[in-house]
């Protein structure tokens, strides 16, 4: 698994933990409607800064998955992290309370600045998981 993969997965795992305590069928369906909603882009933006300082969300796209059988709802969160001194662009994709996928947006400009011998996962754990915990302690 190269770098940003192991990044991507590190943030996957990171923002499922963080989903569990605030995100349920109740934000999904009031972020349904903002959506719609143009008055409402502050609100719906602000609802997501629970993912911390280090995430600035850019967009949030609530949609619902349909097949014949059953239906789900559905989030695409655009946002940027940053990390050192770094801003990386990352789709975030959720169906029900999983994240399905963590995609950084720019690999090749992350590759550039970061090189191989950075290891990105462990970066996010020591400066954004880590600070998180600590932070939500002393709280």
């Amino acid at each position: 698994m190269d770098n940003i993969e192991q990044l991507q997965e590190a943030i996957k795992v990171f923002i499922e933990q963080q989903l569990l305590s605030h995100y349920t069928f109740d934000t999904w369906k009031d972020t349904f409607v903002a959506d719609r909603s143009n008055a409402k882009k502050d609100a719906l933006l602000k609802q997501w800064d629970f993912l911390g300082e280090c995430f600035s969300i850019k967009s949030v796209i609530a949609d619902v998955e349909a097949s014949p059988d059953m239906w789900a709802p559905c989030l695409m969160l655009e946002c940027v992290l940053m990390l050192n001194d770094t801003a990386i662009p990352l789709r975030l994709i959720l169906v029900k309370d999983k994240v399905q996928l963590v995609q950084v947006l720019d690999r090749l400009s992350v590759s550039k600045h970061y090189g191989e011998k950075v290891d990105l996962a462990n970066e996010f754990e020591k400066h954004v998981v880590l600070m998180h915990h600590l932070k939500s302690k002393s709280n």
